[in-house]
């Protein structure tokens, strides 16, 4: 009985360890080095996960899929082969990038399965509290950033270790679906005046749009709460001031006449992904060729204009579905397309409360979260937020009808 209670203490710590690697550790990594882009500080969460792994496999066995690996080496090939026919449609394309991040992708593709192995591990109880920690830790985090923004104590509205509103929110995000699909109907109301407060204060439009879903998937079945909600969001912009309507406004207007940079960077990175596809016959430039290969396209031009000559999120691209079709062409249309089926299912769970467990309910909150970096505001394909979501992904196809029929059981 002792040594039961000592392991889910042990698992606990290692679930608490675990998350603080791969989201906190990650992004503080980031802002400390001042890296480009969230390559170089992942690699530190990757082989902090990978220490981890090694001590806690030495009492516990993990296996991968053999089907995952299956599919993993196939798609490879297929990345590896369309960036063979791309180099000849494209002369200067860049074989170190391109090797380097595969290897990398092999790496967090490797470990994302023993990732959602060693959730599973982890009681219903516990996993809740870590959870419902993280979402608190985030929320403090939020909280004090936003004060230190209001005082200017900060540049650039970096939020203490993250460089920018956008980071906290993909970070955030699933933490508080998580957090107002579980809590009471109390806390539940609570945790996303705090988010919608945070996200208009701060003005952050990724974060705004990320808790408008999920109010929608909250209250589908209270239309009358989630219209409210709304509308209280839309006092609290008025309350606000000009200033903030229009700070959002502006990026909303995603138009040929917007002269606001970071709806320019979102057309341009759409307009590029639609010149990329044509001009390489629907194979796309290449993975992690974008920024590299391809058009420029005028609204990148009219953006360099404004900004004196500067070319902004070149390789990311703006949203990583736009990224994706640049890269990958028709393959990255059916990935897509794969997400947006997959999509729709998850969101009827959540409309339906068929969610059964605490982990599955946390990975369907990061897949369903996953879109906002998708569509409205991304950061390529290594950051901590698109691990997670390969987690996800190996525990919905290979672990969740597993965990249903032993629930069911």
């Amino acid at each position: 009985m002792n040594y039961i209670k000592k392991d889910i203490v042990v698992n606990k710590i290692f679930f608490y360890i675990l998350l603080f690697v791969v989201y906190i550790l990650d992004n503080a990594a980031f802002v400390v080095l001042k890296a480009t882009s969230q390559k170089s500080s992942m690699i530190i969460g990757l082989v902090s996960c990978i220490f981890i792994f090694i001590i806690i496999g030495e009492k516990k066995v993990f296996t991968i899929n053999k089907r995952y690996f299956t599919i993993i080496i196939c798609l490879l090939i297929v990345i590896s082969l369309q960036f063979i026919f791309s180099s000849v449609i494209f002369a200067n394309v860049d074989m170190q990038r391109f090797i380097s991040s595969c290897l990398l992708m092999i790496i967090v593709l490797a470990i994302a399965p023993l990732f959602a192995d060693f959730m599973e591990l982890v009681d219903e109880i516990s996993f809740n509290e870590v959870i419902n920690f993280a979402y608190c830790f985030m929320t403090t985090i939020g909280v004090i950033s936003l004060l230190l923004i209001k005082f200017n104590l900060v540049n650039n509205k970096s939020m203490i270790i993250f460089s920018e509103p956008s980071h906290f929110a993909f970070v955030y995000l699933p933490f508080l679906l998580y957090r107002a699909y579980s809590a009471t109907k109390n806390k539940r109301l609570l945790s996303i005046l705090v988010g919608l407060i945070l996200a208009i204060e701060i003005e952050n439009l990724t974060l705004l749009v990320g808790i408008c879903l999920i109010i929608i998937l909250v209250y589908w079945k209270k239309k009358r709460m989630a219209i409210t909600i709304i509308c209280i969001g839309f006092i609290v912009i008025n309350i606000a001031g000009v200033d903030k309507i229009a700070y959002f406004t502006d990026r909303l207007q995603i138009t040929s006449q917007t002269s606001n940079i970071s709806a320019l960077v979102w057309l341009s990175g759409w307009e590029r992904a639609y010149l990329s596809f044509f001009d390489s016959y629907g194979l796309g430039v290449g993975f992690q060729q974008m920024g590299i290969i391809g058009q420029i396209g005028k609204y990148m031009n009219y953006l360099s204009g404004i900004i004196g000559g500067e070319y902004l999120n070149m390789f990311d691209g703006g949203s990583t579905g736009a990224k994706i079709i640049d890269e990958l062409g028709v393959l990255g249309v059916m990935l897509i397309v794969v997400y947006l089926i997959y999509f729709f299912r998850i969101m009827k769970s959540f409309v339906t409360n068929k969610v059964s467990s605490n982990i599955e309910l946390f990975l369907l909150s990061v897949y369903i979260m996953f879109s906002i970096q998708l569509f409205v505001r991304g950061i390529g394909y290594f950051s901590p937020s698109a691990f997670m979501f390969f987690v996800s992904i190996y525990w919905i196809a290979f672990k969740r009808n597993l965990v249903k029929k032993a629930i069911n059981k």
